[in-house]
């Protein structure tokens, strides 16, 4: 194998392995990090959250107030709430809210990747069909798509706030979900929080980055290659040109000399090659 292919192909392991190994690793350890920083946000915002619920069931707030809060908190907090009573029946949803066409939208914002979806109580019942002041009837978790995944999700944790992300049947996207238990009081059942917030904002940061990472693979494709070059003709042509000098002496030619260019170590053998001549 030759000189320049030898290069050429170190040149490209290296690349190699240095590509693989940002590659691979780099995605993965900022997808973690986004997705555990939105995780602990969820956790922190729903302790909140569980607090409004209990003023709600004591009656301090309306469901008209409440259920105009949570809509609120969905806006802000980029997810989807739904709380359950202790029997894990839905009794509220928050509705995501949408941008006039003409708004101008902020770049990876959930609203441009998602499409937005009524919450399973407006599906079925339709809040402009209720009062302002009571509830729509509750659903069954189960009768919901996903739903049975949540509900065996949340006997498993058996009161422990949990959380995982996966793709959402209803929403019919991947999602961050976080589930918050709130204990019964003596006049008040206990249930469940969960907080839903899509992720294809930052499944589309790490896609940026791959494409980024591959445009840079690309780049260096093409430094390496210029770098055999370069390094073959400094090193390869003078040797090459040795060799045939080498080779005439052999033979009792003495006529040939070789130019001394390129590194200092070629140069030497050069000189010390010409002085036998």
């Amino acid at each position: 194998m030759s000189l320049q292919k030898r290069l050429l192909l170190s040149f490209l392991a290296v690349l190699l392995t240095v590509t693989v190994g940002i590659g691979v690793g780099a995605p993965t350890l900022i997808r973690n990090y986004l997705i555990e920083t939105k995780q602990s946000d969820l956790q922190d915002q729903g302790k909140d959250l569980v607090r409004l619920i209990r003023d709600w069931q004591e009656e301090k707030i309306n469901y008209f107030q409440f259920g105009r809060f949570i809509n609120n908190m969905d806006h802000f907090l980029g997810a989807r709430i739904w709380i359950l009573d202790d029997k894990n029946r839905l009794i509220l949803a928050s509705e995501e809210r949408t941008l006039p066409e003409e708004h101008p939208k902020a770049p990876l914002t959930v609203s441009q990747i998602s499409s937005p979806k009524p919450s399973p109580l407006d599906q079925r019942n339709g809040l402009k069909n209720t009062s302002y002041f009571s509830p729509p009837e509750a659903i069954p978790l189960t009768n919901i798509p996903g739903g049975k995944e949540l509900l065996s999700k949340i006997k498993s944790h058996s009161g422990q706030s949990w959380s995982e992300a996966h793709f959402h049947p209803y929403y019919e996207e991947n999602m961050l979900i976080v589930g918050i238990p709130y204990t019964a009081t003596r006049n008040n059942p206990g249930g469940t929080l969960i907080l839903q917030a899509p992720i294809a904002s930052i499944d589309h940061v790490i896609r940026s980055i791959y494409l980024y990472l591959g445009l840079t693979a690309l780049l260096a494709l093409f430094v390496a290659l210029l770098l055999a070059q370069a390094l073959t003709r400094t090193i390869a042509v003078p040797l090459q040109a040795m060799q045939i000098s080498a080779a005439a002496m052999a033979k009792g030619d003495y006529s040939l000399r070789v130019r001394t260019k390129g590194p200092k170590e070629v140069q030497d053998l050069g000189d010390s090659l010409n002085s036998l001549a």
